[in-house]
């Protein structure tokens, strides 16, 4: 579509566009619209030799020396310079904090009702009130859905477990405390919602991108919250022994357990020869 100089013209089927031109020597042609699919549309009419892809992009072949300006509401903007041979645009949807916040609120409560074995995406978008197809424009597969459920839920519990182990003074007792929710409380709670990662983690495929940073942080922290419970003579005993893993790796059992066999759990009497192992036969009556 050629625009003369001097004139200006609307583009049919697109209300609020106009195309503009003062002449080759001024202000380059520039269309106003009012949402970014418009660009593509405009500059449409335009690039009559525009190709499209499969995956929101348009690459434009143009011959001509035309200079485009789009212009979208706020300060988004895509540029052809003039004497510019080819130029390749992508659509990129601008993502709503709020939407993301409601297909995590979605899954937390299907994760927690039905397990991520039973959830579907189409569950998790129904619930959002989005379509499947909006829903991968937040995230690319229901693994990272849970990841990005599971990381906040599992950090405050450990958080809040910390919390009440910093007004306890007994090495024994604050070692009782820690053991008692890593092992009992939090493989319970939200109907063993943490149940959701083993099952994640053994039907993970490898397009799911299954990553281990999550068990990596794991470690550390309840390294960090053990080490602190610990009197500094004994706290030589975590350099020895990968007791990090040992300990993230009882813990994935009882998670287990609990789905498994919901009313039995970690026994006193398991958490105090944990106790015991940890503070040694001089610190059992601290």
């Amino acid at each position: 579509m050629r625009v003369k100089p001097g004139k200006r013209r609307k583009i049919v089927g697109m209300p609020g566009t106009e195309v503009s031109s003062e002449g080759e020597s001024a202000k380059p042609n520039a269309i106003r619209i009012s949402n970014t699919r418009a660009i593509f549309r405009a500059i449409l009419g335009l690039c009559r030799c525009a190709n499209h892809s499969k995956q929101n992009a348009i690459r434009f072949s143009n011959p001509q020396a035309l200079s485009i300006v789009a212009k979208v509401k706020g300060d988004a903007a895509v540029r052809l310079p003039a004497g510019t041979a080819s130029l390749t645009i992508r659509l990129v949807q601008v993502k709503k904090p709020q939407i993301r916040d409601a297909i995590l609120a979605s899954a937390f409560h299907l994760f927690s009702r039905k397990g991520y074995v039973e959830t579907t995406l189409p569950q998790i978008a129904a619930g959002a009130h989005i379509s499947t197809t909006n829903l991968y424009s937040y995230f690319e597969s229901k693994l990272a859905i849970l990841y990005a459920v599971h990381g906040p839920w599992i950090q405050a519990q450990l958080d809040a477990l910390d919390a009440q182990l910093v007004d306890i003074k007994s090495p024994r007792d604050r070692l009782r405390r820690l053991f008692t929710g890593l092992f009992r409380e939090i493989p319970a709670r939200e109907r063993g919602f943490a149940n959701n990662v083993m099952q994640a983690i053994a039907t993970a495929r490898p397009e799911d991108r299954y990553r281990g940073t999550l068990i990596v942080w794991l470690e550390e922290r309840i390294l960090e919250m053990v080490r602190n419970a610990l009197p500094p003579r004994r706290r030589r005993i975590l350099e020895k022994a990968d007791a990090a893993h040992f300990l993230v790796m009882a813990m994935d059992g009882y998670i287990v357990f609990h789905h498994v066999a919901p009313r039995r759990s970690c026994d006193d009497a398991t958490i105090e020869f944990l106790c015991d192992l940890f503070l040694g036969s001089s610190g059992a009556a601290n």
